[in-house]
Protein backbone atom coordinates (compact mmCIF):
# COMPACT_ATOMS: atom_id res chain seq x y z
CA UNK A 1 0.00 0.00 0.00
CA UNK A 2 1.37 3.45 -0.94
CA UNK A 3 1.00 6.56 1.14
CA UNK A 4 -0.12 8.62 -1.86
CA UNK A 5 3.12 10.56 -2.22
CA UNK A 6 4.21 8.51 -5.20
CA UNK A 7 0.87 9.13 -6.95
CA UNK A 8 1.21 12.87 -6.36
CA UNK A 9 4.78 12.87 -7.70
CA UNK A 10 3.62 10.99 -10.80
CA UNK A 11 0.72 13.44 -11.37
CA UNK A 12 2.99 16.46 -10.94
CA UNK A 13 5.57 15.08 -13.34
CA UNK A 14 2.91 14.89 -16.05
CA UNK A 15 1.83 18.51 -15.70
CA UNK A 16 3.08 20.98 -18.26
CA UNK A 17 3.82 24.23 -16.49
CA UNK A 18 4.25 27.33 -18.59
CA UNK A 19 6.72 29.75 -17.08
CA UNK A 20 6.60 33.52 -17.44
CA UNK A 21 8.26 34.90 -20.53
CA UNK A 22 11.16 37.27 -20.36
CA UNK A 23 10.34 40.94 -20.87
CA UNK A 24 12.23 40.86 -24.16
CA UNK A 25 10.02 38.14 -25.66
CA UNK A 26 7.72 39.36 -28.41
CA UNK A 27 4.26 38.82 -26.99
CA UNK A 28 1.03 39.77 -28.72
CA UNK A 29 -1.53 41.76 -26.74
CA UNK A 30 -4.88 41.56 -28.54
CA UNK A 31 -6.20 44.75 -26.93
CA UNK A 32 -3.12 46.89 -26.19
CA UNK A 33 -1.59 46.40 -29.63
CA UNK A 34 -4.59 48.31 -31.06
CA UNK A 35 -4.29 51.27 -28.67
CA UNK A 36 -2.37 54.54 -29.14
CA UNK A 37 0.04 53.76 -26.30
CA UNK A 38 3.71 52.79 -26.32
CA UNK A 39 4.41 49.06 -26.60
CA UNK A 40 5.97 47.34 -23.60
CA UNK A 41 9.20 47.00 -25.55
CA UNK A 42 9.43 50.75 -26.31
CA UNK A 43 11.71 53.02 -24.28
CA UNK A 44 9.37 55.67 -22.84
CA UNK A 45 12.18 57.51 -21.04
CA UNK A 46 13.00 59.25 -24.33
CA UNK A 47 9.53 60.81 -24.71
CA UNK A 48 9.47 64.60 -24.76
CA UNK A 49 7.07 66.91 -22.93
CA UNK A 50 4.84 67.25 -25.98
CA UNK A 51 4.46 63.48 -26.17
CA UNK A 52 3.05 63.05 -22.66
CA UNK A 53 -0.54 63.81 -21.74
CA UNK A 54 -4.03 63.27 -23.09
CA UNK A 55 -4.31 62.18 -26.71
CA UNK A 56 -7.36 64.29 -27.41
CA UNK A 57 -8.09 66.66 -24.51
CA UNK A 58 -11.85 66.92 -24.05
CA UNK A 59 -13.71 70.05 -25.06
CA UNK A 60 -15.97 70.51 -22.05
CA UNK A 61 -18.70 72.19 -24.07
CA UNK A 62 -19.02 69.03 -26.15
CA UNK A 63 -19.35 66.67 -23.17
CA UNK A 64 -22.84 65.23 -23.13
CA UNK A 65 -24.96 66.60 -20.27
CA UNK A 66 -27.72 63.96 -20.35
CA UNK A 67 -27.10 60.24 -19.94
CA UNK A 68 -27.33 57.97 -22.95
CA UNK A 69 -30.70 56.38 -23.54
CA UNK A 70 -30.89 52.69 -22.73
CA UNK A 71 -33.16 50.11 -24.34
CA UNK A 72 -36.59 50.19 -22.66
CA UNK A 73 -35.88 47.09 -20.56
CA UNK A 74 -32.95 48.79 -18.77
CA UNK A 75 -32.55 51.85 -16.56
CA UNK A 76 -29.67 53.80 -15.06
CA UNK A 77 -29.29 53.48 -11.31
CA UNK A 78 -27.05 54.81 -8.58
CA UNK A 79 -25.26 52.03 -6.70
CA UNK A 80 -24.93 52.83 -3.02
CA UNK A 81 -22.07 50.75 -1.64
CA UNK A 82 -22.88 51.95 1.88
CA UNK A 83 -25.86 49.58 1.95
CA UNK A 84 -25.19 45.89 2.45
CA UNK A 85 -27.83 44.94 -0.15
CA UNK A 86 -26.34 46.99 -2.99
CA UNK A 87 -22.76 46.06 -2.06
CA UNK A 88 -23.83 42.39 -2.24
CA UNK A 89 -25.41 43.03 -5.67
CA UNK A 90 -22.12 44.46 -6.98
CA UNK A 91 -20.16 41.56 -5.47
CA UNK A 92 -22.51 39.05 -7.16
CA UNK A 93 -22.32 40.83 -10.53
CA UNK A 94 -18.53 40.83 -10.50
CA UNK A 95 -18.14 37.34 -9.12
CA UNK A 96 -20.56 35.71 -11.56
CA UNK A 97 -19.45 37.56 -14.69
CA UNK A 98 -15.71 38.15 -14.54
CA UNK A 99 -12.69 35.89 -14.62
CA UNK A 100 -9.13 37.09 -14.24
CA UNK A 101 -7.39 34.92 -16.81
CA UNK A 102 -7.78 34.01 -20.46
CA UNK A 103 -8.34 30.34 -19.68
CA UNK A 104 -11.39 31.08 -17.48
CA UNK A 105 -9.72 29.22 -14.64
CA UNK A 106 -9.67 31.77 -11.83
CA UNK A 107 -12.75 33.78 -10.89
CA UNK A 108 -12.61 37.16 -9.17
CA UNK A 109 -13.74 36.79 -5.59
CA UNK A 110 -13.14 40.13 -3.94
CA UNK A 111 -14.83 40.51 -0.58
CA UNK A 112 -17.39 43.23 0.02
CA UNK A 113 -15.03 45.06 2.40
CA UNK A 114 -12.36 45.00 -0.31
CA UNK A 115 -14.82 46.35 -2.93
CA UNK A 116 -15.81 49.14 -0.57
CA UNK A 117 -12.14 49.93 0.13
CA UNK A 118 -11.31 50.00 -3.61
CA UNK A 119 -14.38 51.98 -4.71
CA UNK A 120 -14.59 54.42 -1.78
CA UNK A 121 -11.12 55.93 -1.32
CA UNK A 122 -10.75 59.39 0.19
CA UNK A 123 -12.38 61.91 -2.14
CA UNK A 124 -14.71 59.44 -3.89
CA UNK A 125 -18.13 60.63 -4.96
CA UNK A 126 -21.21 58.39 -4.62
CA UNK A 127 -22.46 59.75 -7.98
CA UNK A 128 -19.48 57.98 -9.61
CA UNK A 129 -21.01 54.56 -8.87
CA UNK A 130 -23.54 54.00 -11.63
CA UNK A 131 -25.38 50.82 -12.49
CA UNK A 132 -27.68 49.52 -15.17
CA UNK A 133 -30.67 47.57 -13.89
CA UNK A 134 -33.39 45.49 -15.49
CA UNK A 135 -36.56 47.59 -15.15
CA UNK A 136 -38.86 44.65 -14.47
CA UNK A 137 -36.76 42.95 -11.78
CA UNK A 138 -34.39 45.68 -10.56
CA UNK A 139 -31.44 43.28 -11.04
CA UNK A 140 -28.05 44.95 -11.38
CA UNK A 141 -26.62 43.87 -14.76
CA UNK A 142 -23.81 46.40 -15.30
CA UNK A 143 -21.65 48.75 -13.25
CA UNK A 144 -19.52 51.76 -14.12
CA UNK A 145 -17.34 53.00 -11.30
CA UNK A 146 -14.92 55.87 -10.95
CA UNK A 147 -12.35 56.66 -8.29
CA UNK A 148 -10.24 59.77 -7.83
CA UNK A 149 -6.57 59.36 -8.63
CA UNK A 150 -3.44 61.46 -8.91
CA UNK A 151 -1.56 60.54 -12.07
CA UNK A 152 2.17 60.84 -12.59
CA UNK A 153 4.08 60.34 -15.84
CA UNK A 154 7.86 60.35 -15.75
CA UNK A 155 7.77 61.87 -12.27
CA UNK A 156 5.52 64.76 -13.29
CA UNK A 157 1.98 65.14 -11.95
CA UNK A 158 -0.50 65.05 -14.82
CA UNK A 159 -3.19 67.66 -14.32
CA UNK A 160 -5.90 66.98 -16.91
CA UNK A 161 -7.98 70.02 -15.98
CA UNK A 162 -11.42 70.19 -14.39
CA UNK A 163 -13.35 66.93 -14.50
CA UNK A 164 -16.48 66.71 -16.62
CA UNK A 165 -19.60 66.20 -14.51
CA UNK A 166 -19.89 62.54 -13.46
CA UNK A 167 -17.14 61.45 -15.84
CA UNK A 168 -13.73 61.90 -14.17
CA UNK A 169 -11.65 58.74 -13.94
CA UNK A 170 -14.45 56.43 -15.06
CA UNK A 171 -13.91 52.84 -16.00
CA UNK A 172 -16.59 50.50 -17.16
CA UNK A 173 -17.35 47.20 -15.52
CA UNK A 174 -19.94 45.95 -17.93
CA UNK A 175 -20.19 42.18 -18.26
CA UNK A 176 -18.17 41.02 -21.29
CA UNK A 177 -21.32 39.82 -23.03
CA UNK A 178 -23.20 43.10 -22.47
CA UNK A 179 -23.79 45.52 -25.30
CA UNK A 180 -25.74 48.65 -24.45
CA UNK A 181 -26.73 50.65 -27.50
CA UNK A 182 -27.89 54.23 -27.56
CA UNK A 183 -31.53 54.43 -28.55
CA UNK A 184 -32.05 56.83 -31.41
Amino acid sequence: MTDGKEEIREALSQLQVKGKKDKDDDEKHAFWDTQPVPALSEDTDALGDGEIGPIDPPVMEKVRKAPYNLPDMFEWSDVNLETDEEAQELYTLLHENYVEDGDNMFRFDYSIPFLRWAMQPPGYRPAWHVGVRVVQTGKLVAFIGCTPAELYAHGVRVQPGPPPPQAEGCSSALPPSAAVAEAA
